[in-house]
């Protein structure tokens, strides 16, 4: 949970959920985006990095009390990434006019989210995954307005997996991705001399013995990065 005393490391500016999320929509449009050297034509990818708003929680200390991620923890039985944490999406349709429709296509079948209801707010950069398909993470805003006691319980209820590809869906507060013991990083080198830095977010307190780890913890420290570029997180050296 966030202090009234962490404002000092953010901007002392956004004080409520509305300057927050205009915040996120001027910094992902006015920054440089970092995009990946096209080589060919590799296969594109969009997963929906979703802002979930509990409008209604009145007992929160903080406005990042009420806002939340949304993510799956993947089938155990896919070819690729099993087990994985990760957030709602996949390959691009040639039916699909742009990443925020994949983004949103996916996200419907895979746990219900209706696109209607989504208030775009902006992509993030551009990823490239182990198997060489490009991803670019599209941050969309979701206010929940009813009135409810477990507010995670009942989101991780309502938007359940709808098909084989998830065990079940994961509800964090952002707040938790802001604290730094929640964090963790591992530089690894290749032969040719090229290193990357391999990042854990541990989540204990929301599902036992689950780590997010690899491409959607780089996610969501680009968007910590992002967002907060005073936050607490370990200084990771390019």
């Amino acid at each position: 949970m966030i202090s009234k005393d962490d404002d000092l490391h953010f901007n002392s500016e956004i004080n409520n959920l509305y300057s927050f999320k205009n915040e996120v929509i001027d910094r992902l449009e006015y920054r440089e985006e970092q995009l990946v050297v096209r080589e060919g034509s590799p296969p594109e990818a969009a997963v929906l990095f979703l802002l979930l708003i509990n409008t209604n929680q009145t007992n929160a200390q903080h406005y990042l009390d009420n806002i939340y991620l949304l993510l799956e923890k993947r089938s155990k039985h896919l070819k690729k990434n099993p087990n994985d944490m990760a957030f709602p999406g996949g390959k691009m349709d040639e039916a699909d006019e742009n990443i925020i429709q994949t983004a949103y296509r996916e996200s419907q079948e895979e746990l219900g989210i209706e696109p209607e209801k989504l208030e775009y707010l902006g992509t993030m950069d551009e990823f490239i995954s182990s198997s060489g398909t490009i991803v670019r993470t599209v941050i969309s805003w979701l206010e929940i307005d009813d009135h409810i006691n477990d507010f995670r319980r009942q989101m991780e209820k309502k938007f359940s997996p709808k098909t084989s590809e998830s065990e079940r869906t994961v509800v964090i507060p952002l707040s938790h991705f802001l604290n730094p013991d929640n964090y963790y990083s591992v530089e690894f080198f290749f032969p040719s001399n090229r290193h990357v830095w391999i990042r854990y977010f541990f989540i204990d307190n929301y599902f036992s013995e689950e780590v997010i780890w690899g491409l959607t913890a780089s996610m969501i420290r680009r968007f910590v990065n992002i967002l907060y570029p005073n936050n607490k997180l370990p200084q990771e050296l390019i």
